[in-house]
């Protein structure tokens, strides 16, 4: 049976082989197209992971935000005492509170402005896991020191080439004078040319027109084993805002 297959006429390949000008346009194409998906993909995958780099490192089971809010780049604050309100639950263990906002990072060579995503906690309860901002974040705790992204876009300057040669490194956020004394990678957004990780004291000073008792995410942590998707809380988190 395989010696009939082999004596058989192959037609295709001999249409193939007759126009091989045609063939050759024909394979360019499908391969143009072919690399034009996987650029798609890759703009895509990279889209995403650049607006989901905070998100992932967020440090809770569930999360409280304002009903207004449309992003977390366009986030709104709400009050504290609605975090407070889950603490009575039964199966919740502890809460946390996160301040972000945009703040105009100022080039310390070029003199050029741009835009940075602030982060703003307690170093001693981090609302962030960040593997590599560990070390640095109890030095945090002295008012006006802050942590870098070094994966920022590179108008932001080298501030992390400077940091060697000099530590700290004095720049200027918010026409306010401020120190850089680490590095730590999360990456630049469509919202922000990079990020910078302060503690909740700086942040505050940094963006006066926030009142304290104003946060922006509410970081809810759950009692093991209980998860989102297998308890039923007594509060509807949804309504609290």
């Amino acid at each position: 049976m395989l010696r009939k297959f082999f004596l058989k006429t192959p037609l295709a390949w001999l249409q193939v082989r007759r126009e091989r000008t045609r063939l050759l346009v024909a394979v360019a194409g499908i391969a143009f197209a072919d690399i034009l998906i996987f650029f798609q993909l890759g703009l895509m995958e990279s889209a995403y992971v650049s607006a989901t780099g905070m998100h992932y490192r967020l440090r809770g089971d569930l999360f409280l935000i304002s009903a207004i809010s449309d992003n977390v780049n366009t986030i709104r604050p709400f009050p504290r005492a609605r975090l407070f309100q889950a603490v009575g639950t039964d199966e919740i263990a502890s809460v946390n509170a996160l301040y972000t906002g945009i703040g105009q990072w100022r080039n310390p060579n070029k003199r050029t402005f741009w835009q940075v995503q602030v982060y703003g906690f307690n170093p001693s309860n981090p609302t962030m896991d960040i593997p590599d901002a560990k070390v640095e974040l109890s030095k945090l705790k002295m008012l006006n020191y802050a942590l870098f992204d070094r994966a920022a876009r590179p108008d932001l300057g080298d501030v992390a080439a400077e940091l060697q040669q000099s530590n700290p490194l004095t720049v200027q956020l918010n026409n306010a004078a401020i120190r850089v004394i680490g590095v730590f990678t999360m990456g630049a957004s469509f919202s922000a040319d990079g990020n910078l990780i302060v503690s909740d004291s700086t942040f505050l000073r940094l963006f006066p027109d926030r009142r304290p008792d104003e946060i922006d995410i509410g970081l809810i942590m759950l009692k093991p084993p209980c998860f989102p998707s297998a308890c039923r809380l007594a509060v509807p988190f949804s309504s609290l805002l």
